[in-house]
């Protein structure tokens, strides 16, 4: 006899003359056979295919989703519905780390604000229908593509480690914070997002353009492993913490950022480090930075620095600093070949206050410098 038995492959099968297959997503492409006990048999049947329905209840098909409610109280059988009105009304779910893989059924949860569910399986997931979301945390999924336009009440969005290609926020302008490390991000804008206060985009390893013009509020910048080789943070006034290590910057100006505590550049291929404006500094690292060549530290305040680090520099021969006994006690986390000095060589400004006159007789060479120094921009 023909029976399930027979069949190994097929993803749901039955001996009944009627039954019920569940859990087939909406856009995918099944095939149906159907089998016979009698030879040679003749005979017609119905399919009926439906989204399962039911007045007052919510399909929810992944178990570990169901199980996750059943445990928080909001459901009693794992029969994959749940009762809408005991759902409609949550504002916090926390569903970390349940293995679940499927989210259909968050869309009935109205009126919720907070979400956890990292640390799953989601390749994909719709919040579309919760428009009073705050916080969203998705951290530790396979998630490749959100939609999160329609939530404009947004303020704190965790997405690390996923496989996001692209993500659109410019929708949500209350976000202030923002987490998308560990993706596959090439581009993202956040021009809209003014009260953006904390931005983390560590590890998008094909990310290379940035524009924080417009970000006047941020406090935190993490641009770790990335290919952005030009960043421009003289708007940023309330920069706190800034993050570009192991990223191509071979220069960045921080003269203006002068709430800055904590500067990270380790393994950057950055020739000069200037922070010398930068009086509330606390925290520098240049570990790895094998293009350093000078480091001006000079800010009148180094005794609020706590942290120095400047291993693996080898062309960088002289720190300029406010006490070199102080420093050479304190900061010692450098290369044997590394000084302490008053005087490097960097010229407090460009408009040479401390320059002298230095008389050339020679005049063809006299020529020579003086139409040097027309053509000369600095």
């Amino acid at each position: 006899a023909y029976t399930c038995g027979n069949i190994t492959d097929a993803i749901y099968c039955t001996d009944a003359l009627e039954d019920t297959a569940t859990g087939l997503t909406i856009g995918n492409t099944y095939y149906i056979q159907v089998y016979s006990h009698v030879a040679n048999a003749n005979t017609t049947f119905d399919i009926c295919v439906s989204t399962n329905e039911i007045p007052g209840q919510t399909y929810v098909p992944d178990d570990n989703f169901e199980q996750a409610l059943i445990d928080l109280g909001y459901d009693i059988t794992l029969d994959d519905y749940v009762t809408t009105t005991n759902i409609s009304g949550i504002q916090n779910v926390n569903i970390s780390s349940e293995n679940i893989s499927d989210l259909t059924g968050i869309e009935d949860f109205t009126a919720l604000q907070n979400l956890n569910a990292s640390g799953n399986q989601l390749t994909s997931i719709d919040v579309t229908q919760n428009t009073a979301l705050t916080l969203l945390n998705l951290d530790n999924n396979s998630i490749s593509e959100i939609d999160l336009t329609q939530n404009i009440a947004l303020e704190s969005v965790y997405f690390h480690n996923n496989s996001l290609i692209t993500v659109d926020i410019t929708q949500n302008t209350m976000l202030f914070s923002a987490s998308f490390q560990a993706n596959q991000l090439t581009t993202i804008d956040v021009s809209q997002n003014i009260a953006l206060q904390s931005l983390y985009l560590a590890q998008n390893l094909q990310l290379s353009t940035l524009d924080i013009s417009t970000n006047t509020n941020l406090i935190v910048l993490d641009l770790n492993f990335t290919q952005i080789s030009n960043l421009q943070v003289s708007n940023n006034s309330n920069l706190d913490t800034l993050i570009l290590s192991n990223s191509p910057l071979t220069n960045i100006d921080v003269s203006d950022n002068l709430a800055l505590r904590v500067l990270n550049l380790n393994g950057a291929p950055i020739q000069q480090v200037d922070v010398s404006n930068n009086t509330a500094l606390e925290r520098l690292f240049v570990n790895g930075c094998s293009n350093l060549t000078g480091t001006n530290i000079q800010n009148g305040n180094n005794t609020n620095i706590n942290t120095f680090h400047a291993l693996n520099t080898p062309n960088l021969a002289c720190v300029q600093v406010d006490d070199v006994a102080y420093s050479t006690a304190n900061w010692t986390v450098v290369d044997a070949g590394t000084n302490f000095s008053t005087d490097c060589g960097f010229l407090e400004n460009d408009e040479c206050v401390n320059a002298i006159n230095i008389p050339i007789s020679d005049g063809t060479c006299n020529n020579v410098i003086s139409a040097t120094m027309v053509n000369a921009t600095n």
